[in-house]
């Protein structure tokens, strides 16, 4: 019979990956946000290297969510909340 194979990491690392049992439920959730964030952070950079930025609207609360380099190409605060759809709502 065939030898079956292990998982490998996405990382480039030759070594097989733990599955997510081994680590437990907590340590990969960790792992998860930490991934997260640094994919976060990558995507600021770049956006601000780019001069470019993000938003998206949630219909269900009329909501409107900028990215950091979005407020800063409108010149708009950051550190306060976001404008509310109607203040840029082409007419």
């Amino acid at each position: 019979m065939g030898a079956t194979r292990k998982p490998r990491r996405q990382d480039g690392d030759s070594a097989p990956a733990r599955p997510a049992s081994a680590i437990g439920p907590g340590a990969e959730v960790e792992r998860l946000r930490a991934e997260l964030a640094e994919v976060a952070q990558q995507l600021a950079e770049t956006q601000a290297l780019a001069h470019v930025g993000h938003w998206s609207y949630r219909a269900d609360r009329r909501q409107v969510t900028f990215s950091p380099e979005m407020l800063r190409i409108f010149d708009l605060p950051i550190d306060e909340p976001h404008p509310t759809f109607a203040a840029y709502r082409w007419t």
